[in-house]
């Protein structure tokens, strides 16, 4: 499948709005980008600076806090947590499935503040070592057992960002991002730690 139609098929999948319903106040993810705009090129084992190493990937999240109505005072929040499921296409049938119970993270080290109608923007992991070796079936990466059924290379983040308002009440919001998971090269050079050595292998190295 082409990458637009993928990319279609991701942003079918979860529209990127936010839910309040304990909150007076509307939180919502406005935007969710990677190093190619709407997706992320995740390159599993290097990149052009150092093709030894397995490299984590980010999305960049902007969410925004927004009094509904003009009547009322408007109150700020907090982003507390963000929590990442990952979803995969199957190689052998093209379905998508998930969420990868064992790859789901919660990321507790953000303490970003909102003002009232106001937003922020920062990054999230999202193509992890953990991620990457699953891809390509390493079963002791971290503890989490590799797919066993051929390689994945197409993986749907669902990141779920988790709020309170001011007065306490929680707010939550998720958006998506889709991840193209390859070799995308160069190949190690003579010389390097990692040359001569399969993809696989060099992914496994990378991990206790």
């Amino acid at each position: 499948m082409k990458k637009a139609v993928l990319l279609a098929l991701a942003a079918g999948a979860w529209v990127m709005t936010g839910c309040s319903d304990k909150s007076s106040m509307r939180f919502s993810i406005t935007n969710v980008s990677g190093n190619h705009g709407s997706y992320i090129d995740s390159d599993v084992a290097g990149n052009a600076n150092d093709p030894d190493i397995t490299l984590q990937d980010v999305a960049t999240v902007t969410a925004s806090l927004e009094k509904p109505g003009t009547v009322g005072p408007g109150i700020g929040g907090t982003i507390n947590n963000v929590v990442v499921d990952y979803y995969y296409y199957d190689p052998n049938d093209g379905a998508l499935k998930g969420p990868v119970s064992l790859l789901s993270a919660k990321q507790y080290n953000f303490s970003i503040s909102l003002s009232s109608n106001g937003s922020a923007t920062f990054s999230v992991p999202v193509g992890t070592f953990v991620v990457k070796s699953w891809t390509y079936g390493y079963s002791d990466c971290f503890g989490v057992p590799g797919f066993r059924n051929g390689i994945v290379d197409r993986v749907i983040a669902r990141i779920t960002v988790n709020a309170t308002d001011d007065t306490g009440k929680k707010l939550s919001a998720q958006g998506s991002i889709m991840m193209y998971i390859y070799d995308w090269g160069p190949y190690p050079r003579i010389g390097d730690t990692s040359y001569g050595l399969p993809t696989a292998t060099r992914v496994a190295g990378l991990c206790p």
